[in-house]
Order: C-alpha cells, then structure tokens, then sequence
C-alpha cells in the first residue's frame, strides 16, 4: 500500500465518473470526518475544489468540527464555504425526521453553491464500506437488484470518487500525510441500524469468511452490471411497443414470454409503480393499479395508462357550443372540434374522427361530457331501439381508465356520438345533400 497507488486510483474512478474531466470543478462536501479530510486532501492534490460545510446544530462538538475543516482549507488555499441550519425546526415543519431533513437541507444548499459558483459536480465522501452497509441494509429491507447494487457511483452532478476505497487505505493516507479529522461519537453508537452492520455484523462476517467485505462488493457490482442490462432491455420494449394515444400512453402486450413481475417494474416503475404492485399487476390480468401520479390497467392485450392530473381533468369535463358553419372551438384537454359546412356531402370525405349533423341544427348547443350511469343511444342504423354505452365500450374492449375519458357528443339531450367509436342515428346523411362535419382533433 502506498500513497501514489492511492490517488492514481482515486483519480481512475474521478476520470470514469467526469466523462474524462480531470481538470472538472468540484463543490466537495466535508464534515470533519476522516472520510471526508481524505476526499478533500486527494481532490485537492488534481482539480480544482471549493470545501462546503454545514453546521446542523444537532451536537456540541459541531463548532469544533467547522473550525478544524476552516483550519485545514486555510492551510492548503482552499475556498470554504460553511452555513449553519436550524435542522430540528426543518424537519418538525415539514412532517420528516431529522435525518432526511438534514440531508435535504445540505443536498438542495450544495447544488444552489454549485450553481451559483459555476462549478461542474459535487463530491462527496463514501467509501467501499459505506457501500458494503448500504447493500446489507438494502437487502434487509427487501430490495430488488438495483438496490443490491449499492450506493450509485454517480447520480446526476453528484460524484463518489473514493467509492472503491477501503477503509484501511484512508487511515494510511489520514496518518501518512499528517491530515487531521474528526470523530462522530454517534458513529460508534450501535443502537443506530447503519452502525450496527458497521459495528457487529460486518466484523462478524469476516470472521465467519475471509475476504466477506471485498465479495459484497465484487456482488454489488454484479448488481449493477445485471441492472443495467434489465434497464436496457425495459428500453428496448419501451421504445419498440410503446405508444402515444392521447390523452393515454398504451402498450401492447406482446413478446409476454420474456415479462415477469420485476421486468414490469422496470416498465413502468417511471408512473410511480412499486415492486408490490408490479407483483399485484403481473398476477392480476385486469388489475387496476393507482399510483401517486398514473393509473394504469391491463386491458385486452394492452396497458393503458394516464396521468391522474389529465384523467381528474377529463372526469369533470363538460364544455359546451354553439354549431356554427366553418368554426374551430377548442374542448378542454380533449383536443379541438372543426365545424365545417357541405353543400354536397359524400360519406368517402369522412376521417374516423368525423361524424355528421343536420343543417337543421345550426345555432343548437353540441354538448361534450363523459359518460353518465344509463347513458343510451340510437346507434347509426336502428332508429326504433337504443343501446346502452356500456355495451358499446364492452364491445368494442374498451378498458374502464379508456371510457371514463371518452368525449360523449350530445346535441338536444340526445348522444350523436361517442368518441371516435360509434355514431348515432342523428348523423345519417344523404349522399350529395348539405350537412355539417363535425371533426374531432385529438389534444397532442
């Protein structure tokens, strides 16, 4: 073990997760602690670092701590920054515990430092065994492979350069090069879930097997190489069976034989789906799922899926108009309706979107609302009997999430059409008489 072998490692992985910026700028997180001294000092040694702190006021040795880390900068000619927080208030007004109030306290003050200095990442301070907890704690809680995986060597601008550092090689570095640091007496508390794997089982396992801390991470490795695959491949049928039918993303279910419970999580795991409900959804054929964002339901070969935001809009739509020859009125977030006037009508002029209207009814009110409980129609060819909607959607597949926002065209109480897919009795028109076309333009 030796200094020099240190940082060519250090620098191998900063190079890697740069995108091969050596010289890039980095807003580098400290907290006194050796981990943090070590990132620092090695940073410092090839790039360009700005030192952030923060003083969360939860200890009394916090102080002391700011001030060894101003100490140290002050030494080596490297700008500080420091803020102090009121971390207890934070939390207790936002409903969350300390700890996440402090993390989100000092991320969102990192990045608005980063931004306002122009600098390119921020660097912070974990290392291999801080990666090996995080795997062990990940799969005590239950998690799937990406959680295996560990703490991701990049995210975004934030970077983890002594990711693949042990920790026998910071302490070698710490007291070859004389730096000083800090320890958190909370860190040797083994009440705390995280100290405990650092304190009793990790010791415990490499009792059990040698070289145990060294195969979690070679394991953890194989996580994310494995992830990486699976995220690729969900692309792969993303872009290939995906498809956008406004207001509803659809896909169609084909190529099943390779889709199980955990490839449906990374489906659709960007509406907000969890690994129960993928689990629930693939076992459950027509399993509606409501997420914080979407609702999404398999439905005859296809999954169907919207935003809640557009489905609450669409459930309490109603717009209304006046018919009027060669008009364009926009209908809310289903789009648009054109009114046009022929003179001489021909039904081979009609697109799948158009359904026709008497003259007669010019200066009428074309109602556009959802559909209501007994909702009925006289279906284009039968005058003399009605059809219930219901039975049209069941017909025709037509999933629950799909009905609930179909545009219904009523004029004078009665429906002219529904959607693109049936039209009424009303739109009879003979060929070469005037009449009016109605032409729904969906909302892109």
């Amino acid at each position: 073990m030796n200094i020099e072998n240190i940082i060519e490692k250090v620098k191998k992985d900063f190079v890697r997760q740069t995108q091969n910026k050596l010289d890039a700028s980095v807003l580098c997180a400290v907290s006194g602690g050796p981990d943090s001294m070590f990132l620092a000092s090695i940073l410092s040694s090839f790039c360009e670092i700005v030192v952030a702190s923060c003083d969360f006021q939860l200890r009394n040795e916090s102080k002391s701590e700011i001030e060894l880390i101003e100490n140290w900068c002050e030494e080596n000619n490297v700008r500080f920054l420091k803020i102090a927080f009121e971390t207890e208030d934070y939390a207790l007004a936002n409903k969350i515990s300390i700890q996440e109030g402090a993390r989100k306290l000092r991320y969102n003050w990192f990045e608005k430092q980063r931004i306002e200095l122009d600098l390119d990442f921020i660097a912070t301070g974990h290392h291999q065994l801080d990666n090996v907890e995080t795997v062990l704690w990940n799969i005590m809680r239950g998690t799937g492979i990406k959680g295996a995986g560990g703490i991701p060597a990049k995210r975004e601008k934030i970077i983890r350069p002594i990711l693949n550092i042990s920790k026998k090689e910071i302490e070698y570095y710490l007291e070859s090069k004389k730096i000083p640091f800090c320890i958190d007496k909370t860190n040797l508390i083994s009440k705390y879930s995280r100290n405990a794997i650092r304190l009793k089982v990790l010791p415990l396992l490499d009792e059990i097997k040698e070289e145990s801390t060294s195969n979690i991470v070679a394991f953890a490795q194989r996580c994310n190489e494995s992830n990486a695959i699976i995220e690729n491949q969900a692309k792969w049928y993303w872009d290939k069976y995906v498809k956008d039918e406004n207001p509803f993303t659809v896909i169609d279910i084909e190529a099943s034989f390779f889709i199980n419970a955990t490839f449906w999580y990374y489906l659709l795991k960007r509406f907000g789906v969890n690994t129960d409900q993928s689990k629930q959804f693939y076992q459950s054929k027509n399993n509606l799922i409501e997420t914080a964002t979407h609702s999404i339901q398999q439905h005859g070969g296809r999954i169907i899926i919207i935003d809640n935001l557009k489905k609450k809009r669409l459930l309490n739509g109603k717009v209304e108009l006046i018919i009027l020859a060669n008009s364009t009125t926009p209908i809310g977030i289903w789009g648009q309706l054109e009114i046009q006037y022929k003179e001489d009508f021909r039904l081979s002029e009609l697109m799948p979107n158009d359904f026709t209207l008497p003259i007669s009814l010019e200066g009428q009110t074309l109602v556009i609302r959802n559909r209501q409980n007994g909702d009925r129609m006289n279906m284009f060819g039968n005058i003399n009997r009605t059809t219930k909607l219901k039975k049209i959607f069941i017909d025709n597949h037509i999933s629950n999430l799909e009905k609930n926002c179909t545009p219904i065209f009523e004029v004078n109480s009665k429906i002219v059409a529904v959607g693109d897919l049936k039209k009424s009795e009303i739109t009879r028109i003979e060929e070469g008489k005037p009449c009016f076309v109605i032409r729904w333009i969906k909302a892109k």
